[in-house]
């Protein structure tokens, strides 16, 4: 008999909503607190990369969001512009999606879409609580959490939860509550996002994609597309001293024809939002029964799209240790593990994306056009010249293709480490298999690969050719600590499964013990006092009390 916990989850953004399913998927009593009373209407964020469509895939709403998302040749390049119909000076080009790499390609798409798609998917799991419910206060008990919220009708409720999820944003008032600082930088900058709807695509020539760095002398800032037809957005720096309000429609509408370079453009404004650029990781994730994640947790710069993606992997990480313990096969011990394996990766993706931002000013210094500098409102009252801007710039390209091979996003996406953080040199990352790293992609003899051959509850040993005793023993330590282990025989092997294998693995490996998120936790190049160590982790069992 196990004993059932309560789980409460504050935030229904990407992060909330991703933990629930997960928790939901997995059997566990959810309540879900969001105070809005539905999902963004906005579409914000618009990054998901291959990591986080695998996650999603788990989810079993990959495939819609795929079918949404614009395809890839549509979403290939970050060019920096005069206008959109006007002079390019260059630009990013990614690489095209590699199926070696993930069965899930990245996707640009608004995360008013995700959200959709991820609430409908809850809906059909089932969840106390829901939209329309402000936490007003959460505090910490001996044993669990006090939960006091609002309802839609005005009405107080409070209710007791073994675990709290913190998925509250970037002000998070759980987070708050808890006294637990924000370590960074809190303010970098401060822009206005206006969202419109507009026939775009057709100016983006040859060299189609979801950013347009836009660097004129009478606007500058980012045009960014969402479903890359008529789903925009322009954003600017806000110059100190301005007031939001000043960047009024009037004042955008003009600022959107220059950047795309046509007056007549017909442009219908949907919203104009404000928000403060930061770089912050909390100094704690966990508080007790209280967990961080997501923007509640860590702050970044847009420029890597890594936030949303960072939040959802949060919710990976600790999902499937509550669920673990929800069934009584681990002890609270493994939820330490939370803090100490994504505190690191947040700090690397937030000191990434300041990297990111930092190279692109240094593209700004080459072009001798600032796309970063804040936009003054009162620049939409000043004639500009209509020749543009004939300078030429020799080195701009040059400068585009630093940037493009100093950011090795695969090994970003695919290769943080659990026990340390990987780097990737200029992009050299290739699928690999290292104690704490992700299982790569391994595509098997029937057509599926290793990502559907895991179990996504308990441990799964992976076999290649372990020999009958290493397996016996593992299955011994498995028992001894109270964890079933699912065992998967890789067999057979034609010739290109067997060196995918063995270039994945670095040499000859015979088995792989992995984590129900598909981490490596022992390979059998360890010998068996660690395969006994990595059991008794992902049990939170200490070696004494095994």
């Amino acid at each position: 008999m196990t004993g059932r916990i309560r789980v409460a989850v504050v935030g229904g953004g990407p992060t909330g909503l991703g933990a629930a399913i997960l928790l939901r998927q997995a059997d566990v009593e959810v309540s879900l607190f969001e105070q809005h009373p539905t999902t963004c209407t906005l579409p914000q964020a618009h990054q998901i990369n291959g990591r986080s469509g695998e996650i999603l895939r788990q989810m079993g709403v990959y495939e819609e969001l795929d079918a949404a998302a614009p395809p890839d040749e549509k979403t290939r390049h970050i060019m920096w512009v005069e206008s959109l119909a006007g002079d390019q000076f260059g630009g990013i080009e990614w690489g095209a999606w590699n199926p070696a790499l993930s069965p899930c390609r990245a996707l640009n798409i608004g995360q008013d879409v995700v959200e959709r798609v991820l609430a409908a998917r809850l809906a059909t799991l089932g969840v106390g609580g829901g939209f329309g419910h402000r936490v007003t206060a959460v505090a910490p008990t001996e044993d669990g959490a006090q939960v006091t919220a609002e309802r839609p009708d005005g009405t107080m409720l409070t209710d007791d939860f073994d675990y709290v999820l913190a998925c509250d944003g970037a002000a998070s008032g759980v987070r708050r509550s808890l006294g637990v600082e924000m370590l960074g930088p809190p303010s970098l900058a401060k822009f206005v996002t206006t969202y419109f709807r507009a026939p775009l695509f057709p100016y983006l020539a040859d060299r189609p994609g979801p950013l347009r760095i836009v660097a004129a002398p009478g606007v500058w800032g980012s045009l960014i597309g969402y479903d890359m037809n008529s789903s925009w957005a322009f954003m600017c720096a806000i110059p100190d001293g301005v007031q939001a309000c000043e960047y009024t429609d009037e004042v955008m509408r003009e600022f959107i024809a220059r950047a795309v370079g046509d007056p007549e453009v017909t442009v219908e404004i949907t919203a104009t939002t404000t928000w403060n650029m930061s770089a912050q990781v909390a100094a704690r994730f966990q508080c007790g029964h209280v967990f961080l994640l997501g923007d509640a947790a860590h702050r970044f710069p847009p420029t890597g799209g890594l936030g949303l993606n960072t939040g959802l992997q949060d919710a990976h990480n600790i999902a499937w240790k509550l669920a673990l313990i929800d069934r009584g096969l681990a002890t609270v011990a493994l939820l330490a593990s939370y803090e100490s394996e994504r505190r690191p990766v947040a700090q690397r993706n937030c000191d990434q994306s300041v990297a990111n931002a930092m190279a692109m000013a240094g593209i700004d210094q080459v072009l001798g056009a600032s796309a970063l500098a804040p936009l003054p409102p009162s620049i939409a009252q000043t004639p500009v010249d209509t020749e543009g801007d004939d300078r030429a710039r020799p080195d701009a390209q040059a400068a585009f293709d630093a940037l493009r091979g100093g950011i090795d996003f695969a090994s970003i996406d695919f290769g943080y480490t659990y026990g340390q953080v990987a780097e990737g040199e200029d992009g050299s990352f290739a699928p690999s298999v290292r104690v704490g790293g992700l299982l790569p992609a391994i595509t098997l003899t029937d057509g599926t690969t290793l990502l559907d051959a895991y179990d996504k509850a308990v441990p799964t040993l992976f076999v290649r050719d372990l020999d009958e005793q290493r397996r016996a023993r593992a299955h011994e330590f498995a028992q001894s600590v109270g964890l079933p282990l699912h065992e998967e025989v890789l067999d057979p092997f034609d010739d290109g499964v067997a060196a995918a294998w063995h270039d994945a693995m670095g040499g000859d490996v015979a088995g792989v013990l992995v984590r129900p998120d598909g981490h490596a936790a022992w390979m059998s190049t360890e010998d068996d006092a660690a395969l006994r160590r990595a059991l008794e982790s992902l049990a939170g069992v200490t070696p004494a009390a095994a």
